[in-house]
């Protein structure tokens, strides 16, 4: 990281857990770079790519299909993604499963699926997977044994 220069000025963020910034950043909430696509569907052919969240490395935001589907059934109820959107596993969140699809398809409605509009999908997945943003996140779950993380707290995180 020596070859990155520091900025000339920085600022207090404003947000505790993210510290001091450059002085020409600006604070946004996540909701602001990104939107949730909330379309399901029960009648995608089994033909179709399913992802399930056994599919995704913990940590890594590496896609790694396993053998068989999990998908209970064709007209089971499945989240519906497009090439280059963002898939985060809203359960157990602590797991930190976030991929961007190379492709599209559908999905276990246990993903967020996220569409990146202000923001790299590259970004926002990385971001996603931070251990800061997961503690922020873990913050606003219901549930004990199976903590789910929502679009509504998510969303409201800032960023800078």
């Amino acid at each position: 990281m020596s070859q990155y220069r520091a900025y000339p000025a920085y600022k207090d963020s404003g947000i505790e857990w993210i510290g001091q910034v450059p002085e020409h950043w600006k604070v946004a909430r996540v909701k602001r770079l990104a939107s949730l696509r909330n379309e399901r569907r029960n009648d995608v052919s089994t033909d179709t790519i399913y992802i399930g969240l056994e599919d995704v490395e913990a940590g890594s935001g590496q896609y790694k299909p396993t053998n068989g589907s999990s998908r209970q059934s064709e007209d089971s109820t499945v989240g519906i993604f497009y090439e280059g959107d963002v898939l985060y596993g809203k359960l157990r969140p602590y797991l930190r499963k976030a991929i961007i699809s190379e492709m599209a398809g559908c999905c276990s409605t246990e993903f967020l699926v996220l569409r990146a509009e202000k923001t790299e999908p590259r970004w926002l997945q990385e971001w996603l997977l931070t251990p800061d943003v997961t503690h922020q996140i873990e913050s606003g779950c219901e549930g004990a044994k199976m903590p789910r993380a929502d679009w509504g707290h998510i969303g409201s995180i800032e960023v800078v």
